[in-house]
């Protein structure tokens, strides 16, 4: 991993210099899904992340304990690398923007038309992002989580509050999220 980060040290411009030393980035993560770096869809994901880090704090978000039941879920974080929670309603959309929620900056309208009536995620500065901007990994325990789990079903996609894990399956990235 240090290679790959050392690569990307060459080629990033300055202002996410800082992100390469994050250690609650899901690196591993990130290199498989954009070994063909540098392109837009990393630099897009590193703009996400380094947007975050102003909204949230993920420091103190990444050394939480979490909790041990997870519902079944082994935290492998494949349904965040591979799921597509699908398009909101443009309502839905809107009352994420009023209210502040996170998710919303990922969203871009379906249909250029003002207000559109779907927005489909995930997407940084136009550039749709290979995985979940949200997904980051925990400093206790090493294991990916949810970044925006915290805040409860109304701010999360629905496909991601509905999803259901199902081990060994969801580790694979072979699964059906549940409708």
């Amino acid at each position: 991993m240090d290679h790959y980060l050392h690569s990307l040290q060459e080629e990033l411009p300055e202002h996410l210099q800082r992100i390469l030393s994050w250690d609650f980035i899901p690196w591993n993560f990130v290199k498989n899904r954009h070994s063909d770096h540098p392109n837009n869809p990393l630099l897009a994901l590193l703009e996400a992340y380094s947007h975050l880090d102003g909204l949230l704090d993920l420091e103190s978000l990444a050394s939480m304990v979490l909790p041990t039941d997870s519902g079944g879920c082994l935290r492998c974080g494949s349904c965040c690398v591979f799921m597509r929670p699908g398009g909101v309603s443009g309502r839905t959309y809107r009352r994420w923007k009023k209210t502040g929620v996170p998710v919303a900056l990922f969203y871009n309208p379906v249909k250029k038309k003002k207000p559109s009536s779907t927005y489909t995620c995930w997407f940084n500065n136009c550039e749709r992002l290979r995985m979940c901007p949200f997904l980051l990994m925990n400093r206790i325990d090493s294991k990916p989580f949810c970044s925006i789990h915290h805040r409860g079903r109304d701010s999360r996609p629905g496909a991601c509050s509905r999803f259901s894990p199902n081990p060994p399956i969801c580790q694979t990235g072979d699964f059906v999220p549940v409708p």
